[in-house]
């Protein structure tokens, strides 16, 4: 439509956006931190925002835990939709620690003209291992990374319980036992019912979406708007765990991953059993426990997709 607009009807305002892709497309992108725009980065910042609008509240364990000399992977769960609460965590690193963390995204974040560009000026860097690795070997002030293992799949996961991928997700064990990155487990209460998501792990549109590695995923926002921006007032929950020290092991075993991993496990659920209580009894009697994508919770739910 907007070539269609641009060259055939002359309309301006499809000649912008088109000239300004095409601009976007020979002008070489650059990863961060070379890319990393600071000031841009601060001008969109809306994390006071969502704490207000969300009434969030951050709760940090081992609040003194990060060495500048040191590298962080910081593991972001649930997914949900999309990682909301990526702002209130960027401010609370910048004021603490005066740390600017850099994200994840899947790769097709950087096939789509001007968008690539501007997730490259908040600090977005490209979820391959070969990627991760290179961006955890970045010092102070950009030593933290964080990364949403359970990706597009727990975007159908966490709809009627609180549940999440994790159990099949051992790349990022793997990549910190590489680099000798700690990792930090981190937990957002209330994240799943941010949007209202129709299907389920076991959807044709969760198989679509992990065939593809492109979200599928149908929402509705406050007031019931399709595919609307603005979510519902819900309460949030943003716990920090304590960092697990990570010996750095270029060749690591399959024994060394398990055990990261299941180090990690423990630690995410101790996270939510220790402060799910802050979201009140209403929302405990609903979602009191963490379920596993490989664990069947009391419901409906079959066959789940990776």
């Amino acid at each position: 439509m907007l070539f269609l607009g641009a060259f055939h009807y002359g309309v301006w305002l499809c000649q912008i956006p088109l000239l300004l892709a095409l601009l976007d497309v020979l002008v070489p992108l650059k990863s961060p931190p070379h890319g990393y725009w600071a000031q841009w980065a601060n001008l969109c910042d809306v994390s006071k925002g969502e704490e207000q609008y969300n009434d969030a509240e951050v709760i940090v364990e081992g609040e003194g835990g990060y060495d500048r000399s040191k590298n962080y992977l910081l593991c972001y769960m649930p997914h949900s939709l999309y990682m909301y609460c990526l702002w209130t965590i960027r401010r609370y690193f910048i004021d603490k620690h005066g740390i600017s963390v850099f994200f994840t995204g899947a790769d097709v974040i950087f096939q789509v003209p001007i968008w690539r560009r501007i997730m490259t000026w908040w600090g977005c860097t490209r979820v391959s291992a070969e990627a991760m690795k290179k961006t955890l070997q970045i010092p102070f002030p950009h030593n933290v990374l964080l990364l949403s293992p359970d990706g597009i799949a727990g975007m159908f996961y966490g709809i009627e319980h609180e549940q999440c991928v994790l159990h099949r997700r051992r790349g990022f064990c793997r990549i910190a036992l590489q680099t000798g990155a700690s990792l930090v487990p981190c937990y957002i209460l209330g994240a799943n019912e941010l949007y209202f998501r129709k299907f389920g792990p076991a959807s044709l549109a969760a198989k679509i979406s992990h065939n593809l590695h492109f979200s599928m995923v149908y929402w509705t926002g406050r007031f019931g708007v399709p595919f609307g921006f603005l979510p519902r007032p819900q309460k949030l929950v943003v716990a920090l765990g304590s960092p697990i020290d990570v010996v750095k092991t270029e060749q690591p075993t399959k024994e060394e991953i398990d055990a990261l991993h299941e180090k990690f496990t423990v630690a995410v659920k101790m996270l939510f059993d220790k402060h799910k209580h802050r979201m009140g009894r209403e929302w405990v009697g609903k979602r009191d426990r963490l379920y596993l994508e490989t664990e069947q919770p009391p419901s409906h739910m079959t066959k789940k997709v990776d």
